[in-house]
């Protein structure tokens, strides 16, 4: 509020007016009808005058208080009051007959209604925000004052949770809200909106969450406007201002909608969440350049407030679901270093309609996992087929590695495609595979921010190349607008889980489950260190080794299990003719670990110590050459 010499004239001069109705008898006509006022009152002293203002709650109106306080001689600036009288006729007064204490909040100061004399200085600096807009969507504001209790326990997320809540819109100072209640409540409701199948706030959180929150209309209750005055005194003798964006700001708004909310006989204890919004243009601080911002995990809480700084629309209720999502203790999501950069995420930066992230319904109780994969279920360099459903189809969608079969933390694999409230995914974000890592717990163990690493395509593998962390590997074999049918190998050393030069859509070795068990990773080199064989593992094939054809481009060197070799003493007595297979490493004829593994152990002894007397045979001197089923003979050589 402004004031110059001519206000200040004006004003004297309206307090001359003030004081005589005051101090003369003011005569009502007998045909003036009485009239009844609630709102909020202000008590100033002019002189040895003093004058009682009120704001009506209704339509914010301002009306002076005859004999008001010779009817209640305790009236204090702050005390919510319902007032019974007679209007005087032409004048904004009304002549008191009754007034009824409906709350009283001494402590507080309207310096709207109040005189330049008496104006509360502004706020003194204290923690500030900066001075340049921090990102579109900022994060938590300040705790909640020390006053607030628990909700009943029947409020825990998981297996359900009733959503309450109490919206109210704000007029600011002279800054008057451009919505109504009948206008905001469509966006808020199916049975209030006029348009089929237009996004509502409560088809939203029932889809997001799989069902899981329960969206009374009648305990979702919008009221307003409230006159949130130009500067004002919190009952903790803070100042506060309503172009600010301090701490002290943000909590005077919400005690001023709590106080019209008393004054209105609401209980607001049946009501978790409040949402608070602002007009646009209202704040005009820079450090105001949010477009919301959501007290951080109070869901446990009696009280748990919402600042909007946007029209409400269709097309923010994103924003308002960002702010709900720290509510619930949700942190940010990010992607590359950039806190806000998860387009995937409505918990990121991006516009448009989306749910939360894989790990963010998880750790909301609202979705579980298709398959857990670690160390325990899980075979190195063999590989697993899953079918993920579009995350906002179902609530079991993902498939989670846990430590043990990644080497780097906890990864969610999930599906995503612009189905229900998924349908505004940027170009690049629909029909992809989403991989994130996030290492924290549920909402109610403490959650940390979700990393989005990679979005696959059809036929895309992650990593592209062998990588010694995280230890697993991803390849989306198809997808739809339904599913994506996608296999995932964990390995111990980079190269374990072979992909083919040739990307084909299909998975590259066998599945487990599906498949015999086997430890070869097809990466056309055969590795017996690492259990590889000549029957199990194509890699240990030479032509066509091990179809029993001695084939022509096949001998005893490169196939004993083809073309076995005669095996004639000095007494020209035939002792035997090898055969792998036969039970007998037969390390005379070259038989050894790596082209006979069924006959000729392995051991690993520091290094690999191969029985047999191959290329890579160490002979029958180890113990565990002899040991049963195994057997081991030298014999005569050639």
């Amino acid at each position: 509020m402004r004031f110059d010499i001519g206000n200040l004239l004006r004003w004297e001069l309206v307090m001359a007016i003030v004081a005589c109705l005051t101090l003369l008898p003011v005569n009502v006509d007998s045909q003036t009808t009485k009239i009844q006022l609630k709102g909020t009152i202000s008590v100033d002293t002019q002189g040895n005058i003093r004058q009682v203002q009120l704001i009506n709650s209704v339509d914010g109106s301002k009306w002076l208080l005859l004999n008001a306080l010779s009817v209640l001689p305790t009236l204090a600036t702050g005390n919510i009051v319902l007032v019974d009288g007679y209007p005087v006729p032409n004048a904004a007064a009304i002549q008191v007959e009754t007034i009824q204490l409906l709350a009283k909040q001494d402590n507080i100061r309207f310096g709207d209604l109040l005189t330049s004399k008496s104006l509360p200085p502004p706020p003194p600096p204290r923690l500030s925000w900066g001075t340049s807009p921090p990102p579109p969507l900022v994060n938590q504001p300040p705790p909640p004052p020390p006053a607030s209790t628990t909700f009943p326990s029947s409020a825990g997320l998981g297996s359900s949770y009733e959503f309450t809540s109490i919206t109210f819109i704000l007029n600011m100072c002279n800054k008057a809200a451009n919505i109504s209640p009948e206008a905001l409540r469509p966006l808020w409701a199916r049975q209030w909106s006029t348009k089929p199948n237009s996004p509502t706030l409560e088809a939203y959180m029932e889809q997001c969450s799989n069902g899981k929150v329960a969206f009374n209309p009648e305990r979702n209750k919008i009221v307003g406007p409230v006159n949130v005055p130009c500067f004002g005194r919190r009952p903790n003798g803070m100042a506060f201002s309503s172009t600010g964006c301090e701490w002290d700001d943000l909590w005077g708004w919400a005690e001023v909608a709590d106080d019209y909310a008393k004054m209105m006989g609401i209980d607001l204890s049946l009501y978790r969440h409040k949402i608070l919004l602002i007009p646009p243009g209202a704040l005009s601080n820079p450090a105001c350049g949010w477009v919301g911002m959501g007290q951080q995990s109070c869901w446990k809480l009696s009280s748990c407030v919402t600042w909007i700084n946007a029209v409400p629309s269709e097309f923010s209720l994103n924003t308002i679901m960002h702010e709900l999502g720290h509510n619930l203790g949700l942190q940010h999501s990010s992607y590359n270093g950039n806190e806000y950069a998860d387009p995937t995420c409505i918990m990121g930066g991006a516009g448009g309609l989306r749910c939360f992230n894989a790990p963010q319904t998880w750790a909301l109780g609202w979705s579980s996992p298709i398959a857990d994969i670690d160390a325990t279920n899980s075979i190195a360099g063999v590989w697993q087929k899953f079918v993920l459903p579009a995350q906002a189809s179902s609530p079991v969608s993902f498939v989670r590695l846990l430590p043990g079969a990644s080497k780097a933390g906890t990864y969610f694999i999930a599906y995503r495609s612009n189905i229900g409230y998924d349908v505004e995914l940027c170009d690049t974000c629909r029909d992809r595979v989403t991989l994130h890592q996030y290492d924290g717990g549920s909402v109610a163990q403490g959650t940390t921010k979700p990393v989005l690493i990679a979005q696959l395509a059809a036929t895309n593998t992650w990593p592209a190349a062998p990588q010694a962390f995280p230890g697993f590997t991803i390849k989306v074999l198809s997808t739809s607008s339904a599913s994506a049918t996608i296999a995932v190998c964990r390995f111990d050393v980079p190269g374990q889980c072979y992909l083919p030069a040739a990307d084909t859509g299909s998975v590259p070795g066998p599945v487990q489950g599906v498949d015999p068990p086997s430890t070869c990773n097809y990466n056309t080199v055969c590795e017996p260190a690492l259990g590889e064989d000549a029957i199990s593992c194509p890699d240990c094939k030479v032509s066509g080794c091990g179809d029993g054809v001695c084939d022509a481009d096949e001998n005893y060197a490169n196939c004993i299990k083809d073309c076995p070799l005669p095996v004639v003493t000095p007494s020209s007595v035939v002792v035997s003719t090898p055969r792998c297979g036969d039970g007998i490493c037969q390390a005379y004829a070259g038989e050894d670990c790596t082209n006979c593994s069924q006959d000729c152990a392995s051991v690993w002894a520091r290094t690999i110590y191969c029985c047999g007397k191959g290329a890579a045979g160490n002979g029958c001197n180890d113990a565990v050459c002899f040991t049963p089923p195994y057997k081991c003979f030298m014999g005569p050589t050639i």
